[in-house]
């Protein structure tokens, strides 16, 4: 496989945040093992590409209108 096709991550800074699970739904899809809210996380790079993309997609849309 091409080197290109990897990607470094860096776990503890190439991390977004976008949400967060609730406990009573982490508790209710565990079984009841936990209780805890869960953050919804995803790499930056990803996210920055799909901010992107659908900021592109919108734009082009907008003007079909």
């Amino acid at each position: 496989m091409p080197q290109s096709l990897f990607l470094i991550h860096r776990g503890r800074t190439d991390v977004e945040t976008l949400g967060e699970g609730p406990a009573e739904f982490i508790h209710a899809q565990s079984g009841g093992q936990l209780n805890y809210s869960w953050p919804a996380q995803v790499n930056r790079s990803f996210h920055v590409a799909a901010s992107i993309s659908f900021s592109r997609s919108a734009k082009s849309s907008r003007t079909k209108l």
